[in-house]
């Protein structure tokens, strides 16, 4: 299970508050009210891609308690419902850029 750093729980798009970027995109944040990470991760929705940016502090948060293999097989998962659940279900081709890589 993805944590935040505050230590929510994050399994997909309902454990997310979503914020629009000045630049379009959107910033997936924390439910929690009290959480001081301003993003977990950034996405940018396009006709026919999604790009998602993870913030290093939640990856590496994660990295610490799962392992490379398992944190990229979580995160694609998350990011498979996130896009799902952000483009009406659409399938995009997706891009993911994490610092932990």
């Amino acid at each position: 299970m993805l944590r935040c750093v505050c230590g929510v729980e994050v399994s997909g798009a309902g454990d997310l508050l979503f914020v629009k970027d000045v630049g379009g995109g959107l910033r997936a944040r924390c439910k929690n009210s009290f959480c001081r990470l301003e993003e977990l991760f950034a996405v940018v929705l396009s006709d026919k891609m999604a790009e998602v940016r993870f913030s290093p502090m939640f990856s590496s948060f994660n990295l610490l308690f799962m392992g490379s293999d398992a944190l990229e097989e979580r995160l694609e998962k998350l990011v498979e419902q996130v896009v799902g659940f952000l483009s009406g279900g659409k399938t995009l081709k997706t891009r993911i850029t994490s610092k932990w890589r």
